[in-house]
């Protein structure tokens, strides 16, 4: 029996949340503990700021150096191209393990042992 929610859609959904969430939470605990001067802070800040780096990286693609990244603006769009990105890998990993899956599900596949 499938469920009612299984489409891609709604995979693509859940990504999203997924996302959003990390990202928020993320960003979030490194400005909190940007604001610390100590080395435990500044190593909590690199562990928890794992899914700003998507967007990191695109934005010092595109803007170059690192100096750049002291302006306002340009900060503003490392958590938000980070939410793009981050949702379209979890949506792509997802969506090739669900086929898999399927594929594994399928009533042809046999083990064909001799």
């Amino acid at each position: 029996m499938i469920p009612r929610h299984s489409g891609w859609g709604w995979r693509l959904v859940w990504a999203c949340t997924v996302a959003a969430a990390a990202v928020t939470i993320s960003t979030l605990l490194v400005l909190l503990f940007s604001t610390e001067a100590s080395r435990g802070a500044d190593v909590a800040a690199y562990v928890l700021g794992i899914p700003l780096l998507p967007g990191l990286g695109f934005v010092s693609v595109f803007w170059g150096s690192w100096q750049a990244f002291h302006q306002g603006p340009i900060l503003a769009l490392i958590p938000l191209s980070s939410f793009i990105i981050n949702a379209l890998l979890l949506f792509a990993i997802w969506e090739f393990v669900h086929r898999v899956r399927l594929r594994e599900l399928a009533p042809d596949s046999t083990l064909h042992i001799s």
